[in-house]
């Protein structure tokens, strides 16, 4: 069997400068692909992202910004809708419109009963 070979680590300052070498030439694409486009609305727009990054990285106020970034919207809360709650519902007198008002409706695939009860209903309209 052949011998492995112990691979040295680099410096962090060699990783840092190639990390810092990859985002600049990143930036130069981004900025290139912005100026090229002649949207002057896009354009605006990046730059104020670019800005208020950069402002946030000299203030030291960067860690704020990412986790602002990070924060994704809440989700539906309301609880999903099945052929079986879908059914009593419907013989407790709530109307279709009602219905998708207190529950999340699935797509179609997932929810094949409601859909051809649904639409059998608005059928006989």
């Amino acid at each position: 069997m052949a011998k492995r070979k112990r691979t040295e680590e680099k410096p962090l300052s060699e990783i840092i400068e190639g990390r810092r070498n990859y985002y600049k030439a990143q930036m130069t694409k981004a900025f290139e692909a912005v100026y090229a486009s002649g949207d002057f609305g896009h354009i605006e727009r990046f730059e104020q992202v670019v800005l208020r990054i950069s402002e946030g990285a000299v203030s030291g106020k960067l860690e704020g910004l990412v986790s602002q970034q990070k924060r994704k919207p809440k989700g539906d809360r309301r609880p999903r809708l099945t052929a079986h709650q879908y059914n009593k519902s419907r013989d407790e007198g709530m109307s279709n419109e009602e219905i998708k008002a207190k529950f999340r409706i699935d797509p179609s695939y997932q929810l094949g009963g409601f859909a051809r009860q649904y639409n059998r209903r608005q059928a006989e309209k």
